[in-house]
């Protein structure tokens, strides 16, 4: 049984707080067709998450799409395309699309992030939504922000200064 445990350091799905208050965390997770989730509807509380179960059931795709829905960004793939689930995408309907909605509780604040992939007709494109109101993808950045660390970031540490620059550079990009 494979474990991941805060794999995912992030003010969003684990809780990050600063002298005891509790500042942003995810309360409700929807995933539509991403990766191998055909749906998934998650409910989280305050608090620390660990996610356990069996290789190859979804516990780093659950953690791609909360970085995700955090910076516009996959660790994992080149073409956002690739996130959509296989057996939507291969299904005879003209309109696929993949769907990650976080509901984010920040103090006394909440706000709906939500990214819709969609393919069309051989084309692809993203839609990016806050509160269920279109904005341009760059907007959704700051409202969900999360810092992911996989095993191939080991390169940050070993690999040329480049790398450790875009690894800030990503962190850095959510916060005003």
């Amino acid at each position: 049984v494979k474990c991941l445990l805060s794999s995912l350091r992030l003010s969003g799905t684990m809780v990050s707080s600063y002298a005891g208050k509790i500042y942003m965390y995810i309360r409700h997770l929807s995933l539509t067709n991403f990766r191998n989730y055909g749906r998934l509807e998650l409910n989280l509380k305050p608090g620390v998450t660990l996610f356990h179960g069996n290789n190859a059931q979804g516990k780093t795709n659950l953690l791609e799409a909360v970085f995700y829905l955090a910076t516009t960004r996959s660790p994992q793939v080149d073409q956002d395309s690739q996130l959509i689930n296989w057996t939507a995408d291969e299904s005879d309907e003209p309109v696929v699309v993949g769907r990650l909605v976080a509901q984010v509780e920040t103090g006394d604040d909440q706000h709906q992030v939500e990214l819709r992939l969609i393919k069309e007709q051989g084309s692809f494109r993203r839609e990016a939504l806050v509160d269920q109101r279109k904005v341009r993808l760059m907007d959704l950045l700051g409202n969900l922000r999360a810092v992911l660390f996989l095993p191939q970031d080991m390169q940050i540490i070993t690999g040329p200064p480049a790398d450790r620059r875009r690894y800030v550079d990503i962190a850095l990009c959510q916060t005003d």
